[in-house]
């Protein structure tokens, strides 16, 4: 239970490492086009490293029966 936050920062920070390298930048940048309202390329994927982090510390939180309840609604 006390490395439950620790671990969620650690893959969280392992994914993003991951989406950010350079044969995934494509994917996980945002271009601009003409009804966009950004200027430069914006990071778009970021939701799904901090998802990845949440599930893996939810799934050694003690929850008892409500962990797969709650492991579904990460």
């Amino acid at each position: 239970m006390l490395f439950a936050a620790p671990l969620a920062f650690c893959v969280a920070f392992i994914c993003l490492l991951v989406l950010l390298s350079a044969p995934v930048r494509g994917l996980a940048l945002d271009r601009p086009n003409e009804r966009s309202l950004h200027q430069i390329r914006v990071p778009r994927t970021g939701g799904l490293a901090i998802m990845a982090g949440a599930a893996s510390s939810l799934a050694f939180l003690p929850f008892g029966d409500e962990a797969p309840l709650l492991l579904a609604l990460a």
